[in-house]
């Protein structure tokens, strides 16, 4: 039976905001979901071939069945233990089947001693512990774990932890980084941006190739992410003529917007630009039975600009003012409205799915939109592994 829980993602990021894992687990009606719904997931070919890359998963599910761990790549699948299951013996047997071990510390009930140099990592509640943060972390370093600093919900959070010296960090507060009202979008997008102001007027190739022919490294970009795995061509584009024809000016805004968004890489933290990849991968994925080609592409772009104010530190209203866009994807992006609008709100609820509000939000839209919890969760992870796959890039 398919699950009727939702899956909590929330990204694991390192010291220098790069995302390097992501916390997973279960939420609302769990209706019996375990490990093997989580492996498959996050595996295909029977369990054998993992996803998402490079990154770890940490998560409260140990795999099922629990030999089934021996077919990851080592320490990828990190398992938290708690109560009974917390000995250094399950450690040490889940170890050798090449699976981490973590727990929560403090943690709510009594642990044995010896557990703590079996494990792999321990996770600190950054805000439960507040100004006491750096003690105890200093304390726990002469044990061989990594700490991750969890539930950081603000950049002084974010910043106490750092301070503190913990090595990973875990939840979204790299989203909400300020804006500065009046700024104007730099002179690094004004190629972008008049390019994806011709495209959406279908104005003569030869405009958009005066544009690019003044921007080399701009035009190697382009062909090199249309070219890409993530959007699956049959053959391989060779110019800007070769690809409006086999592209339309739709498919080319499209990438057009995700240079715009990735050419930030060099001033926005990484983690932000690969979730506003995530988002608008995401978005596209979960509106795709409701809407044909050519508003899927308007999808990627609502659910990866919504993440442009963060990005630029540029008030909405203020990048609506000077990025052509669709007065649909618009509404979208500043009033949630719109026919992409509840998509772009079941998304944002997804990435909040531990607080009871947002997952009682995400269970309403998605029965309105049609879609059922493992649709949502299948297209989580789909959109996460897309998304890394163009970051390697």
């Amino acid at each position: 039976m398919a699950t009727q829980a939702f899956l909590v993602r929330e990204p694991i990021l390192d010291r220098q905001q790069e995302l390097v894992g992501y916390d997973l687990r279960w939420a609302g009606h769990n209706g019996g979901s375990n490990g093997a719904d989580l492996l498959a997931l996050i595996t295909e070919n029977d369990g054998k071939a993992w996803r998402l890359g490079n990154r770890f998963v940490v998560t409260d599910q140990a795999p099922t069945p629990l030999e089934s761990a021996s077919q990851l790549p080592k320490s990828a699948y990190v398992v938290e233990l708690k109560g009974s299951t917390a000995t250094a013996e399950s450690a040490q047997t889940l170890r050798e089947l090449g699976v981490a071990c973590c727990v929560r510390t403090p943690s709510p009930t009594a642990l044995p001693p010896d557990i703590y140099g079996a494990l792999n990592y321990l996770s600190l509640d950054v805000h439960q512990l507040g100004d006491t943060i750096k003690k105890v972390s200093v304390s726990l370093r002469k044990l061989p774990a990594k700490q991750i600093g969890r539930n950081i919900n603000s950049m002084d959070s974010f910043s106490a932890a750092k301070e503190a010296e913990i090595d990973l960090y875990q939840g979204y507060w790299f989203l909400h980084p300020g804006t500065q009202a009046g700024t104007v979008i730099g002179p690094a997008y004004a190629s972008l941006v008049s390019l994806m102001r011709l495209a959406q007027e279908n104005s003569p190739v030869k405009k958009l190739e005066d544009v690019l022919k003044r921007d080399a490294a701009l035009s190697y970009k382009l062909l090199r992410y249309i070219n890409s795995a993530g959007f699956g061509l049959s053959c391989e584009i060779q110019s800007l003529r070769h690809a409006v024809a086999v592209l339309g000016y739709q498919n080319l805004y499209r990438w057009l917007g995700l240079l715009m968004i990735n050419a930030a890489r060099k001033s926005a933290p990484d983690a932000l630009v690969t979730t506003a990849v995530t988002r608008g991968r995401l978005v596209e994925l979960l509106g795709q039975h409701l809407f044909e080609a050519g508003d899927r592409d308007n999808l990627f772009i609502v659910g990866m600009f919504s993440l442009l104010e963060a990005i630029m530190r540029v008030p909405m209203d203020d990048i609506i003012g000077q990025i052509p866009l669709p007065e649909s994807v618009s509404d979208a992006l500043t009033t949630r409205q719109g026919p992409y609008g509840p998509f772009l709100q079941l998304v944002e609820s997804c990435e909040q799915l531990a607080d009871k509000h947002h997952l009682d939000n995400a269970e309403m839209l998605a029965m309105s939109l049609s879609l059922t919890p493992a649709q949502v969760n299948r297209a989580q992870i789909d959109a996460m592994v897309w998304a890394d796959a163009l970051s390697t890039r």
